[in-house]
């Protein structure tokens, strides 16, 4: 696989400019080929399907990928898709890679300027998902932040609960949730209910600007093996979730 790079774009089609310099230099392709894409959404050359590339930007930042074989490329995770590999996931073979470019420098227009800085190592050798742990921490403090603002409001006797449900429907039975890492008996029944629900809904809704919905039957797959194989969740509400079909809209 071959990574090329460019930072400081002020415009979109700059990124497709990286693209058609990469292709040229590794594939003599000059002008850049017509590009399609296939259902999911992935770009391909239709005139040569036997040339894999994937293209990746945010704000200023470019990265794309050449290969013999289908390759993914992202700008805080980078890998060859691997049937055995799951995705966003860097292998210890690719860290070393990454280690190594991060000792290679180019120039610049008379600049010598790093392949890979510091700050961009550090979110591309992150081992799984897409967050720095930084920016992991800043993602789970919405549950403290919710509990910050409920507990400015008074409720009734039969709504006292409501505060502490909505900031707990992050833990899981088996401690490894948060913000507390409750665990066990310490989870009331309303929150492993919130909790299942909660994860459902995040995994098929269509909906959310990273990630398209999951199917159902996928969804559901997943729940179950966090209930019967990790431990995180209650298995015999999952099973009556599952059974109910709550989710099916009835005319």
């Amino acid at each position: 696989m071959v990574i090329y790079g460019a930072r400081d774009l002020t415009a979109r089609s700059q990124a497709r400019d990286l693209l058609a310099q990469a292709a040229a230099a590794e594939w003599g392709l000059s002008p850049l080929p017509d590009i399609a894409r296939h259902p999911g959404g992935k770009p391909y050359f239709p005139d040569h399907p036997s040339l894999h590339f994937n293209l990746s930007h945010s704000g200023g930042l470019a990265l794309c990928a050449l290969d013999a074989a289908p390759v993914g490329v992202d700008i805080q995770v980078v890998k060859t898709l691997r049937p055995a590999l799951p995705r966003r996931v860097c292998s210890p073979e690719e860290l070393a890679w990454l280690e190594e470019l991060r000792g290679r420098t180019y120039n610049d227009q008379g600049q010598e300027r790093p392949w890979i800085t510091g700050e961009e190592y550090a979110m591309l050798s992150i081992r799984k998902g897409t967050l720095s742990p930084e920016e992991r921490k800043i993602m789970e403090d919405h549950v403290v932040v919710t509990d910050t603002l409920l507990s400015q409001i008074h409720f009734s006797k039969e709504l006292s609960h409501v505060r502490e449900w909505a900031a707990s429907h992050h833990e899981l039975l088996n401690g490894s949730g948060y913000p507390r890492h409750l665990s066990g008996e310490q989870v009331p029944y309303e929150v492993r209910i919130i909790t299942i629900l909660d994860i459902f809904d995040a995994l098929v809704a269509d909906d959310r600007p990273y990630k398209p919905g999951m199917p159902i039957e996928k969804a559901l797959d997943i729940l179950t093996i966090m209930a019967t194989k990790e431990g995180k969740l209650d298995p015999r509400l999952t099973e009556l979730f599952i059974e109910s079909k709550c989710w099916v809209l009835e005319n």
